[in-house]
């Protein structure tokens, strides 16, 4: 028995965990997770049963994952037995009934905390809450139809519960074994689990409430995968469409009845003889062009059905003939005489296939997706189906449990008598169904799979479906280059990582509707939130008024479709309800999605939410209320996230909906907006709308698209309105946005995550936390960005080095100082001018235009000294440094988008910091004096008398390798091209001229990516002040230093240049190391530090810059260990409560750019001074050979 309680007070007493194993009359161990693992030996009394002979010797190993997460297992000590191949202080007290572990038969028992059990399957239960009574269910994947009228396995298998406690707490078991089992729950409350095979693999998940339980199961088994947002418009199929003409009139009917409507299936009719990846060229021969009118007309996107029987005896059937070729089917064991396995006539048999019969006229092989060439083999056929015409959004893949039709006439597989198709125990997988062999509907148990055939198909029978959609995912993602969705019949654990389901085959009654609503619950207990039934039933005919009830409930399960089988002439979508007579249907249908279309934008955050942190979409109301007992047996209602509480009509003849609302505040929908609904626990819901009921939780904010939409697309181009619900005056709400089709969205932060909330003096507060938008992977955005600092480090260095051209300038233009240091004043005003042309670059590439600038500067460098006029010198400041703003604001947000809040925010750091390594590298007296720019094109390395080389180099040297590595940057363009992100909801076309669209751009622009709430703003003011205030302490400390150190601290200049490199170096070291540091200390922390120490540094010069020349070379080390990390830890503070944007990174640059203006205008001509005077005493220095301070 498993309780919270037990398991959290061992954790926290810090102590390892106990495992204590009670198994009556068998077993008695009790062992410490520091041994990690320990022998259980079979005592003499319980080495024979009844039934099967045990196992001796086995072994119990524990795995500590977290606080929440263990596992335990228990194997054979002696023998290596199969295990599932897709996966890589607690009490189990089994002493009700004891272990048995033999070849093929393992049992073990336990007790229950608790009656409320959820969860197991795919069963068809009749009740969300497992009946305690004596119950007994099978699980082994199976082509059985759902009805809650019998006990048989279905299409999956998920051997994980999840059981709640009275106070609220909740924890889940998963036994993750593949083989056919049976599970049996008994009133003590226990629970006893029977399988055939394999190992018990047990996990055990703690959680703090339901909800929390499921973040940790699908923590370990992976989360959902991300639908694209038209995935959750509404969705029509039917198996039995004769030709195209008539799919061409269902969609017309569709958007005739103004129905919502973004998907349309085609079943096996398109197929040639109903073989895979082919196109029937008498009755289909036009479905490509009406794919591409309607994919063009109406935003519609197309689905068709894949089987995996690959027919075998079509001499001309090019995908089988390629898979035989290669390998690629499930084979019969070696050991199976070839007279034994029953193949058909005139087939191959040389490659040991093993055939069944699924829908093709002939026998068919089945792909053994556990091989790496199967997976290529199935990956190329898709290539193929989309290469002749079938331009697929999504994929839908059946029969895949896998099915071996064993109906009707044609080959029917026959399995040899053998002890894995005729088990020698008897299970309820097997004789709930009066079968005689496990195989039965399947393939034969003894089949063989695997790169060296090691695996038993006994064993990985039930993987079948999930091996089946990983490469059909990867075949969905590769070929359309969009996430799209895979759609399964059959599951497994974890394949809600790749596909979502439907409910199968169900039959049009009123039972198998409400049936639906407990599925829809337990798949979202099973980590596969995309999950729906097929509306108004596959089989049967459906009454009017059970297809409209059935319309209003599945135009809210997360998957809603409506599918029809075969052979029923009259169609059921909800359109031709209208043309026969039947209009209620069709209102009913069209409102119904109205108002889902309206939720979709909660809905598609819902989902995130599911891939991020593991939640359900779907949920029942205990997830919610897990305190209140009066939830814990609901399953006629549910709940989409926290917020909205459906209760559907469920039942024949039904005018009122007797629902149960928890305490707490509810809204109502009316006609104009919502009301509050005053009434709570247990109400009459009368049927007064078209929709079902529904109630809006206070204390929330849901985004709500608009009114109408008959596609995602055109409700993705409307405006959303943000609905209020308050609870005590106040409500919280969030969205989640991408452009709703493109792979990796949020693994790559292509995002947008919007929260809401209302504060208590009803103001709405909006946050956009907005998740940067790159294309680069981590080794292009690595040479991205050392490509930009090695640009950076060239460009700067005719800054550095400006001193010696000015005096250059001087002698050849015969000017004053004080019209040479005009330059500066130009320098930083248009450098501050050219920093606002930040957001132009949201419309343009960013890289091209970074390429344009930098060829720029690097020609405007190459001919400075060229020029005959000041006036010209003067107009080369003015575009170099236009250009370098622009270059600043555009790499100032470049760097952070490929980075996001990774490290971006440091190699923003370390890319201003690359003045400071120009100054690190030019002012050691060792460089510093031997390095100069020549101002004529000459390369040639003079020896002076005094031995010192001074190696001139030209600046058109310089100005070429900025323009290479401008065309560098720009290169990168043309191999993983950089695409900026987005910034939010896309708004209609603003009607009007160029300019008017122009200025309303602009306007969007800055609206959403400042977001300008006064707490923002202040925050980035500081925040740019800040970063423009260490910029100028770093790029003006040398002219300041030189000044200081040589006038007022009296030192030589090789003692000052020494002091200032180990501060510039310290400054940049401690730049770098800040960046994995602030993964571990918050960066206010670092903020907080660095201040203080450059406050410190300050007050060390003041108090001894006249006593200790040891606490100067302190000083100025600790002025640079404070300086470095400014720039990222800022960066990282602001892009954590609000985006860096093209805006936000220019008012940076602007700040920067503006301080170093007001330097240049205020003391410009004491900065251009100090340059003079630094480099007249590099020229006494260099005539005397001596260093020293020089004459004033």
């Amino acid at each position: 028995m498993i309780t919270n309680s037990l398991v959290k007070v061992s954790a926290e007493k810090g102590i390892a965990f106990i495992i204590l194993l009670k198994i009556s009359r068998k077993f008695l161990i009790v062992i410490s997770m520091e041994q990690n693992s320990a022998s259980l030996k079979l005592k003499d009394t319980a080495k024979d049963t009844k039934f099967v002979k045990q196992l001796e010797n086995l072994k119990l190993s524990v795995t500590y994952y977290t606080e929440n997460i263990l596992r335990f297992k228990i194997s054979d000590a002696i023998n290596t037995r199969y295990e599932v191949p897709f996966q890589s202080n607690f009490p189990f007290d089994t002493s009700i009934g004891g272990l048995i572990f033999s070849d093929q038969f393992i049992q073990i028992s336990s007790y229950l905390p608790s009656n409320n059990v959820y969860g197991l399957g795919e069963n068809t239960h009749p009740s969300l809450r497992h009946d305690l009574n004596y119950k007994t269910w099978p699980i082994f994947t199976k082509d059985n139809a759902p009805d809650s009228n019998d006990e048989k396995n279905n299409y999956g298998q998920h051997p994980f519960y999840t059981v709640l406690e009275s106070n609220g707490n909740s924890h889940g078991i998963l036994l993750l074994n593949s083989n056919a089992m049976e599970y049996t729950l008994m009133p003590a409350p226990a629970m006893s689990v029977k399988t055939i095979g394999g190992i018990l693999d047990f996990f055990v998940f703690i959680g703090d409430n339901p909800e929390h339980v499921i973040q940790l199961y699908t923590s370990l088994i992976g989360r959902t995968f991300m639908p694209s947002f038209w995935a959750f418009g509404f969705q029509i199929s039917k198996y039995g469409y004769h030709n195209t003409n008539q799919v061409k009139a269902v969609v017309e009917r569709q958007i005739k009845h103004q129905i919502p409507y973004d998907v349309q299936y085609i079943d096996s009719d398109y197929k040639f003889w109903s073989r895979d990846f082919t196109i029937d060229p008498n009755y289909f021969k036009d479905l490509p062009q009406l794919i591409t009118e309607t994919q063009s007309k109406y935003n519609l996107h197309w689905t068709p059905i894949i089987d995996p029987g690959i027919q075998g005896n079509e001499p001309n059937y090019s995908i089988f003939l390629d898979g035989n070729n290669q390998n690629v089917f499930v084979k019969w064991p070696k050991s199976v005489p070839i007279q034994d396995r029953h193949n058909p006539d005139n087939i191959d048999v040389t490659h040991d296939n093993m055939y069944g019969r699924v829908w093709p006229p002939g026998p068919v092989a089945f792909p053994d997706f556990m091989k790496n060439a199967t997976q290529n083999w199935w990956i190329n056929n898709f290539k193929h189906l989309y290469s002749i015409g079938w331009k697929f959004n999504s994929l839908w893949i059946d029969m895949n449990e896998p099915v071996s039709v064993e109906f009707g006439t044609g080959f029917n597989i026959t399995c040899p008598h053998n002890q894995y198709d005729n088990i020698p125990i008897e299970i309820k997988a097997l004789w709930v169904h009066n079968f005689e062999r496990l195989s039965r509907q399947s393939i034969c148990m003894i089949g063989v799979q695997g790169e060296s055939g090691q695996y038993k198909h006994y064993d990985v029978h039930s993987l079948y479906g999930l091996s089946m959609a990983i490469p059909t995912q990867k075949a969905l993602n590769e070929i359309t280059g969009k996430r799209g969705y895979v759609l399964s019949r059959s599951t497994f654990v974890s394949s809600g990582q790749y596909t979502g389901h439907w409910l199968g085959d169900n039959r049009s009654k009123w039972s198998h509707m409400k049936d639906s609503v407990i599925g829809m619950l337990e798949f979202n207990l099973f980590g596969i939130p995309y999950v729906g039934s097929d509306i108004c039933g596959f089989f049967g005919l459906p009454a009017p008024d059970l297809c409209r009830r059935w319309q209003q409930l599945g135009a809210f399960y997360p998957f809603s479709r409506n599918h029809h089988e075969n052979g029923q002439e009259q169609e059921q979508d909800p359109a031709v309800w209208a043309d026969r007579g039947h209009p209620e249907v069709t209102d009913a249908a069209r409102k119904s999605l109205y108002v889902r279309y309206q939720f979709l934008h909660y809905l598609y955050t819902l989902f995130f939410k599911a891939h991020v942190l593991g939640n359900t979409v779907v949920r029942p109301l205990f997830h919610e209320y897990p305190t209140d007992p009066q939830t814990y047996g609901i399953d006629e209602q549910f709940m989409w996230g926290s917020v909205v509480l459906f209760s559907p009509f469920l039942f024949e003849n039904q005018t009122e909906v007797n629902a149960y609302l928890p305490d707490d505040v509810w809204y109502e929908p009316t006609e104009d907006f919502v009301k509050l609904y005053p009434n709570r626990g247990h109400v009459k819901l009368p049927d007064s709308r078209l929709f079902p009921p529904f109630h809006l939780r206070g204390g929330y904010i849901l985004p709500i698209g608009c009114d109408k939409a008959i596609n995602t697309q055109m409700l993705r181009e409307k405006p959303i309105n943000l609905e209020v619900y308050p609870k005590n005056k106040s409500a919280k709400g969030d969205m989640y946005w991408d452009d709703g089709d493109s792979l990796n969205t949020i693994e790559t932060n292509h995002y947008n995550f919007y929260e809401f909330e209302l504060l208590s003096n009803c103001s709405l507060h909006i946050v956009v936390k907005t998740k940067v938008r790159h294309e680069t992977s981590v080794g292009t955005a690595m040479v991205s960005t050392g490509a930009t600092l090695f640009t950076y480090f060239f460009y700067t260095i005719q800054n550095v080095m400006i001193g010696p051209s000015l005096l250059d300038l001087q002698t050849k233009y015969n000017a004053s100082f004080q019209q040479i240091s005009v330059t500066q004043t130009l320098a930083g005003a248009f450098y501050t001018i050219g920093s606002l042309s930040g957001p132009l670059f949201n419309m343009a590439n960013k890289q091209i235009a970074y390429m344009i600038c930098m060829c720029q500067i690097g020609i405007c460098i190459s001919i400075m000294c060229y020029v005959q006029r000041l006036s010209i010198v003067y107009l080369l400041f003015v575009i170099i440094n236009l250009d370098c703003g622009g270059i600043d604001s555009v790499s100032n947000v470049w760097i952070v988008e490929m980075w996001a809040q990774n490290c971006g925010p440091f190699a923003q750091g370390l890319r201003l910091q690359t003045t400071a390594l120009n100054d690190t590298l030019l002012n050691n007296t060792a460089i510093g004096d031997r390095l100069t720019l020549k101002s004529v094109n000459s390369s040639v390395i003079e020896i002076t008398e005094h031995t010192v080389t001074t190696i001139n180099i030209p600046y058109i040297l310089i100005g070429v390798l900025v323009v290479a590595c401008g065309l560098f940057i720009g290169g990168l363009n043309f191999y993983k091209k950089y695409i900026p992100r987005e910034v939010g909801p896309k708004e209609l076309e603003v009607k009007g001229n160029r300019i008017t669209k122009f200025i309303s751009r602009i306007k969007q622009t800055l609206v959403s990516e400042l977001m300008p709430t006064k707490a923002i703003l202040i925050v980035i003011i500081l925040s740019s002040l800040l970063i423009g205030f260490s910029a100028v302490i770093t790029i003006n400390w040398s002219s300041y230093w030189t000044s200081f150190a040589s006038s007022e601290l009296q030192l030589n200049d090789k003692l000052a240049n020494n002091i200032y490199v180990v501060m510039l170096a310290t400054s940049t070291l401690s730049s770098g190391i800040s960046a994995p540091i602030s993964t571990l200390v918050s960066p206010n922390v670092i903020i907080f530090v660095s201040l203080l120490l450059t406050l410190l540094s300050q007050i060390l010069f003041v108090v001894f810059s006249n006593t200790s020349l040891t606490m100067i070379w302190t000083a100025n080390v600790i002025l640079g260990i404070g300086v470095g990390p400014v720039y990222g830890a800022v960066y990282q503070m602001v892009e954590s409560i609000t985006p860096v944007t093209n805006v936000m990174g220019t008012m940076f640059v602007f700040w920067t750019g503006l301080f170093q203006c007001l330097s240049s205008v205020v003391i410009g001509r004491y900065i251009s001074s100090m340059f003079i005077l630094k480099t007249a005493n590099c020229q006494n220095r260099e005539n005397s050979g001596k260093s020293g301070i020089p004459e004033k």
